[in-house]
């Protein structure tokens, strides 16, 4: 002990021999862990007595919120806080009500196995969001994260760096992420941001023609808040040439009727000339070309197919 912790004083190596007893291996646990606090490079996973209760406070102590309940640490141990070893209760540090976090984060491993953050992603519920989140993201459950983050785009401020580590989702995820981070930036007034641009980039090439047309309009969104008004104009999608003339407006009323019928040459002045094209037989009030007008144009709605 005196080889491996020069550092300690007498006193505390007592202690420490005290506090195992007479369990070898409890002693040399209790060591490591001493060692560890003068050597944060010290792998306390590389122990197997300790290698669970560390993967499960890596997972569920995130730097941002440490602290997290015992029930979900004894579910992922499989026994009670009771059994725990003396050095595994030195990792832990109480904090009341029925939690606890670690005593020695600097130590804990960078990754956990995503069977932890699954298990802790069942655990919390909806209402702890930053949990949900951040669970969700470590365990690779893409579907559960969109859900969240597309009922409101801000809980992207939540999952920094998330939009570079989804340049390796699938391409449906990505581009579900993409509009997802347009929507945030816009509201923030940041069309400038290069997360946005890469974004509408994204969306751009989609293969939904929709996302297509509203990445579009982002970006004219974008070019006009920079004042760019032709570039703007430019982006939109092309205006529609109403065809809405080149079939009967069975139902548009009168005046939109008279519009079309112009347009066809159906005119109180060449009624004979269309009539001869479409091949109507001509009506007895009609064969010298006279303008009836009115009482010829029911039989032309229903040969038009009009009810």
């Amino acid at each position: 002990m005196r080889e491996r912790l020069p550092h300690l004083p007498p006193e505390r190596l007592e202690a420490l021999v005290n506090q195992a007893g007479r369990n070898f291996g409890e002693l040399s646990r209790l060591v490591l862990l001493e060692a560890a606090k003068h050597d944060p490079k010290t792998p306390l996973q590389d122990d197997p007595a300790l290698r669970p209760l560390v993967l499960a406070l890596s997972a569920f102590s995130p730097e941002a919120d440490p602290a997290f309940p015992l029930e979900l640490l004894e579910k992922a141990l499989g026994r009670p806080l009771e059994r725990l070893s003396q050095a595994e209760r030195a990792l832990l540090d109480w904090v009341g009500e029925g939690l606890v976090r670690p005593s020695l984060r600097s130590l804990l491993p960078e990754e956990a196995p995503k069977e932890l953050h699954r298990l802790a992603l069942e655990f919390f519920p909806k209402e702890n969001l930053f949990r949900k989140l951040y669970h969700a993201r470590k365990a690779g459950e893409t579907r559960v994260l969109l859900a969240l983050l597309q009922e409101d785009p801000a809980r992207l401020a939540l999952l920094p760096g998330l939009w570079e580590e989804a340049k390796a989702w699938p391409r449906q995820d990505l581009e579900a992420l993409a509009a997802v981070v347009v929507r945030y930036r816009a509201v923030l007034g940041q069309y400038a941001h290069p997360e946005a641009e890469e974004a509408l980039r994204v969306l751009s090439e989609a293969q939904n023609p929709s996302l297509r047309t509203w990445a579009r309009i982002k970006g004219a969104e974008a070019k006009a808040d920079a004042a760019l008004y032709r570039e703007a104009e430019e982006l939109l999608p092309p205006r529609r040439t109403s065809s809405s003339w080149t079939i009967p407006p069975r139902r548009r009323g009168f005046w939109s009727w008279r519009r079309w019928s112009a347009g066809k040459g159906i005119t109180r002045r060449r009624p004979a000339l269309w009539r001869k094209r479409r091949g109507f037989p001509w009506p007895p009030s009609c064969r010298t070309g006279c303008t009836c007008g009115g009482a010829w144009w029911p039989r032309i709605w229903a040969a038009m197919g009009r009810p």
